[in-house]
């Protein structure tokens, strides 16, 4: 991961000074319009010079997948990376919670006597668009059918839902779209699904290390998924199998907040260790259910024990608070 480690270094020597975008938030240093490009065949890009849960990783990502988004089903996995958005969006939308602390509002949560709604976030994005498109579901389908189009793209941006007076904060990857991309001179031709992911806004620290994870996994779910594709469905366009390829990263702002910086710091002192490889049970069914028509968001046939590493190996943990600001 020396590609992120190069991009943190940069950040803090090159980073513009940006007073907080947001009241309760801190300033920042900032730099617009970089790109970061991993190979996923060199491994799982999960983070070694701190640790990381790759618990959170796949709780977060299939929580995406099944179109949910409510942190009550993420809260039964012992999973609180969402506890202070849903606070906050709840907060807006009900005056009342306002008078909660954030224990008090989840413990409410979890007892079933509050809502644990965040609003229309990424599940929502991928698998309700607009209230009626599954955009995850098109693009599993134009992989398969239609591998040389240009249209694979999932966008979790809204103009409508984003508005500034509805209470919801818009999500910072605005968009992924996938390509194939052939290696002539590999012995066999070998097929690669490349990814490009455009993240508008990038906590480079706290952040942009689970996006990575999240967005690296899911790339290699699609890929499992064509293979199934490949060997089942006889209508697919591609009969060869695919490899996951790699995974390019461009930003909007991409910047480290104020109250990081020692951490930051810490974090480029430590040593780079080899990345871990994922263990995917082979995939003997679709990624979805076929007959899915938003009678239940729970129809990702991923589960957790499906999805596993192998040999990752981290420094020590280095905690921070996540920053989440008012809405304007």
């Amino acid at each position: 991961m020396k590609e992120y480690l190069n991009l943190l270094q940069d950040i803090m020597r090159n980073g513009e000074y940006k007073k907080p975008a947001r009241k309760g938030l801190p300033g920042t240093k900032e730099l617009f319009g970089k790109q970061l490009t991993l190979d996923l065949q060199k491994g799982f890009p999960l983070l070694t010079t701190k640790a990381m849960s790759f618990n959170i990783v796949k709780n977060e990502l299939l929580w995406f997948l099944n179109g949910d988004t409510n942190i009550s089903t993420l809260l039964e996995k012992d999973v609180h990376i969402w506890d202070a958005m849903a606070y906050e969006y709840q907060c807006t939308v009900d005056p009342e919670i306002a008078g909660l602390s954030l224990t008090e509002y989840v413990a409410g949560v979890k007892d079933g006597s509050l809502s644990g709604q965040c609003g229309p976030v990424y599940g929502h994005c991928w698998r309700n668009f607009g209230g009626s498109v599954d955009q995850l579901e098109n693009v599993l389908s134009s992989l398969t059918y239609k591998p040389d189009s240009r249209r694979h793209i999932i966008s979790a941006w809204n103009p409508c839902e984003n508005a500034h007076d509805n209470g919801f904060q818009p999500g910072c990857p605005v968009m992924m779209q996938f390509s194939f991309r052939t290696d002539h001179e590999a012995k066999k031709n070998e097929r690669f699904l490349d990814q490009m992911l455009v993240i508008r806004s990038s906590d480079a620290f706290l952040g942009l290390p689970y996006d990575i994870a999240d967005y690296a996994l899911l790339q290699h779910l699609i890929v499992a998924h064509l293979n199934w594709a490949a060997i089942g469905d006889t209508q697919a366009r591609y009969t060869g199998l695919t490899k996951v390829g790699k995974l390019h990263i461009m930003f909007g702002s991409v910047h480290i907040y104020k109250n990081y910086f020692e951490q930051v710091s810490l974090q480029l002192t430590m040593m780079d260790k080899p990345l871990p490889k994922l263990i995917l049970k082979p995939a003997e069914r679709p990624m979805l259910r076929k007959d899915r028509r938003f009678k239940d968001n729970r129809d990702c046939l991923w589960k957790l024990e499906d999805i596993n590493l192998v040999g990752y190996s981290a420094g020590p943990r280095i905690k921070a608070q996540i920053n989440v600001g008012e809405q304007d």
